[in-house]
């Protein structure tokens, strides 16, 4: 049985720069890695095999390499001249390559100041229960406490879902471990 562990923060608009959001992105690799070490490698999603090795690691790049990544994630209109939407910011999805029992994803959207849409940092880690340490409640809640002290977020949660059965009808159960925000 698989363990699914969402960590989503969530914050309104706010309109920052590629650089902003960069720098943001650099201090919760930081302090997500200094606290869990299993979660320190971040590769961007979409890079051919081929070409995997010479991209290196997001995690790993200084702050002008991290900023060209944000800005690269600009939402765009569908047709041409496909000009930038600026207030829709930045998205910038990242996996951390595992092999195995274990696949997390990490998902960002920032720098939007549009009112139609939110700021957020989605971090999923599925995994068999005991395979990347992740399964406790009180680390699920300090990733959770990183997220919205980096992000400056103003809500959000934090949830294990097990799944129940797989194969017929994709039934969960969840168990909030932790909120910020909601009554």
């Amino acid at each position: 049985m698989k363990l699914l562990r969402s960590i989503c923060v969530y914050w309104g608009p706010r309109e920052e720069s590629a650089e902003a959001c960069a720098q943001r992105l650099r201090s919760y690799f930081d302090e997500i890695e200094c606290e869990f070490p299993a979660l320190n490698r971040w590769y961007e999603v979409g890079i051919p095999k081929k070409r995997q090795g010479s991209v290196g690691c997001a995690s790993d790049y200084d702050l002008v390499r991290l900023t060209r990544l944000v800005a690269k994630g600009v939402n765009r209109y569908d047709v041409p001249p496909r000009e930038i939407i600026k207030d829709l910011g930045f998205r910038i999805p990242l996996y951390d390559r595992r092999r195995g029992d274990t696949c997390t994803g990490l998902g960002i959207h920032c720098g939007c100041y549009s009112r139609w849409t939110t700021n957020s940092v989605v971090l999923n880690v599925a995994s068999e229960p005991s395979a990347s340490g992740l399964d406790r409640e009180d680390v699920i809640e300090k990733i959770f406490d990183i997220g919205v002290k980096v992000w400056n977020a103003e809500t959000g949660m934090a949830f294990l879902q097990h799944e129940l059965d797989p194969i017929v009808e994709r039934r969960f159960s969840s168990k909030l471990v932790s909120s910020r925000g909601w009554p």
